[in-house]
C-alpha cells in the first residue's frame, strides 16, 4: 500500500529501499523518505538520463552506509532506487555460516552415500569371489552367481561361467582320451608279460 505523495509502497519501504525522483535540472523533485539527501550528483543524474544506471553510493562516514542504486530514466525525469549493502552483506554473511555448518556435513552424506553405492555396487563382485574359491575339479557344474542386473557385472559373470564350462569340457575330453589310451594299452601289455613270462623263467632255471 502507497501513501499519498510516497514513492514506494509500504512493502519496499520495510524492506529498506528508499527512493528520489530527479528532475531535468538534476535537482532532486521528491524523496522517500523526506529528509533523503541527494542519492546521485548532477552528472551521474544526467548520465541516468541516457540510460540505466547502476552505481554505488556512500550516505555518510565507513562501509556500513554504502548503498547501491539503480537509477532509470523515466522522461525527462529519471527515478532512482537504493537498497543499503549492509543487509546484502549480512545475508551473506548468515549464507556463510550456513555453509561452514552445512558444509562439512554435506560432505559427510556425500562420502557416507558414496561408499553405500560403492559396496552395494560390489556385492555381487564378493559374491562371484567367493564362490570362485570354492570352485574345484571336485565340484562339476559349479558356476558363479549371475547377478539379475543388466550391467559389466553380468556380463563378467557369465564370460567366466562360459569359461567355466570350457574348461570343464577340456578336462572331460582329456579324462576320456586318458581312460582310451589306458584301454587300448593294457591289451599289448597283457600280451608282452606273458609272452615274456616263460623266458623270465627259462632264465631263472638256467
Amino acid at each position: 500500500q502507497r501513501e499519498e505523495g510516497a514513492i514506494l509502497d509500504s512493502d519496499a519501504r520495510e524492506s529498506g529501499t528508499i527512493a528520489q525522483i530527479v528532475g531535468p535540472d538534476g535537482r532532486v523533485v521528491r524523496s522517500d523518505p523526506a529528509t533523503l539527501p541527494a542519492l546521485l550528483d548532477p552528472s551521474a543524474a544526467a548520465a541516468a538520463r541516457r540510460g540505466a544506471l547502476l552505481t554505488t553510493v556512500s550516505l555518510g562516514d565507513g562501509d556500513l552506509n554504502s548503498w547501491r542504486v539503480l537509477a532509470v530514466p523515466d522522461g525527462e525525469r529519471v527515478l532512482v532506487l537504493a537498497r543499503p549493502l549492509r543487509q546484502t552483506e549480512e545475508t551473506l554473511h548468515r549464507l556463510f555460516g550456513g555453509l561452514l555448518v552445512a558444509g562439512p556435513i554435506g560432505l559427510l552424506l556425500a562420502t557416507l552415500g558414496g561408499y553405500l553405492l560403492a559396496a552395494a555396487a560390489l556385492r555381487p563382485v564378493e559374491s562371484m569371489r567367493r564362490r570362485a574359491s570354492a570352485i574345484s575339479a571336485t565340484t562339476p557344474g559349479a558356476r558363479l552367481p549371475v547377478p539379475p542386473s543388466r550391467d559389466e557385472i553380468r556380463d563378467l559373470a557369465e564370460t567366466l561361467n562360459e569359461m567355466l564350462a570350457r574348461l570343464e569340457a577340456a578336462l572331460e575330453h582329456e579324462r576320456r582320451f586318458v581312460a582310451d589310451a589306458s584301454h587300448e594299452l593294457r591289451t599289448p601289455l597283457a600280451l608282452l608279460k606273458a609272452e615274456s613270462r616263460p623266458i623270465w623263467l627259462k632264465m631263472q632255471t638256467a
